[in-house]
């Protein structure tokens, strides 16, 4: 019988049965559990532990050598120059005529607000810089109040223009 007080399994290695040896010799103590029972480290996920913190999609993303902590599939640029992600999980923002596209910047304003935003709140770049997605790059106004006389540049001609109220 194995070393390991209530376990009746048969001695395998240096007087442990398999399961308790390979605890000793993963660990150092043949009491450690085999298995871990902790959740993914990824945040919102509930999955069981797999691998190195993560369940088993998180860790296969990373062993693909991709970011298992990312929350969006796709990334692309439209043609006014802004940035759209198509999350991994449907967002109540994205837009329906674009399959579930969504401007990273409301994306990231959303996610840092812990709400959705109102189709007359406009995510408003402080640099001017539309790709510069940072969450201290943006400000968020109510549609009327959201500043004119922005510089603006045609996606045909490349002609700077400015809006007035």
């Amino acid at each position: 019988m194995c070393l390991v007080k209530n376990c009746l399994s048969r001695i395998a290695f240096k007087g442990y049965c398999r399961h308790h040896y390979d605890s000793f010799r993963k660990y150092g103590d043949p009491l450690k559990a085999k298995y871990f029972k902790f959740n993914c480290d990824v945040p919102n996920c509930d999955q069981k532990h797999f691998a190195k913190g993560f369940c088993k999609k998180h860790y296969g993303r990373l062993k693909r050598g991709n970011d298992p902590y990312r929350i969006f599939k796709y990334r692309k640029y439209d043609r006014r120059g802004y940035v759209m992600i198509k999350p991994l999980t449907p967002h109540p923002n994205a837009y329906v005529k674009a399959h579930g596209w969504i401007l990273e910047h409301r994306f990231v304003m959303s996610n840092y607000l812990g709400r959705t935003l109102d189709k007359d709140e406009v995510v408003h770049h402080i640099n001017g810089v539309r790709d510069d997605n940072r969450i201290e790059n943006l400000e968020l106004h109510i549609r009327d109040t959201h500043p004119p006389g922005h510089n603006h540049i045609c996606p045909k001609c490349g002609h700077s223009y400015t809006i007035s109220a």
